[in-house]
């Protein structure tokens, strides 16, 4: 409830999402220090996000946004998570828009100020191909029994 507009915009053929895993997995399992260490931050994002969605500080909840798509970016390097998932982040960053890959790649979810940004931004992506959704979060209520 009250959330500022979210967005979500995807490749239309995300085919190479698959690949943004590059030799992370086998970093962590030999106790590559960068990458424990990125591990524990993304942990800790999942707890300054929730605290940031609780106390409804948008501005807070877009920093950890942001943050998350620099490590990742420092932890895989752009070779790995693609040139069209980098233009994805650029869009946004060029409206001032905090951004973030929702999965491994393929997609980014973001978080505007105004309804009048996210049409900037839907416009942009649709004219560079891309598909771009407006979110309308919701709790579901209780399952309806029969």
């Amino acid at each position: 409830e009250n959330l500022p507009p979210l967005w979500l915009a995807y490749l239309p053929d995300p085919s190479n999402s698959g690949k943004i895993h590059s030799d992370v997995k086998a970093r962590w399992l030999q106790g590559d220090n960068d990458v424990v260490e990125a591990m524990k931050r993304f942990a800790d994002f999942t707890d300054q996000g929730r605290d940031a969605l609780e106390r409804k500080d948008w501005d807070a909840l877009g920093k950890v946004m942001n943050e998350n798509f620099s490590l990742r970016r420092k932890v895989y390097g752009d070779k790995c998570l693609g040139e069209a998932n980098l233009k994805m982040v650029a869009v946004a960053h060029a409206e001032g828009v905090p951004v973030k890959f929702p999965g491994s790649g393929g997609a980014v979810v973001g978080m505007c100020n105004s309804e009048e940004q996210r049409d900037r931004l839907k416009a942009r992506y649709e004219d560079d191909g891309y598909v771009f959704v407006k979110l309308r979060p919701h709790e579901p209520g209780p399952p309806e029994l029969s």
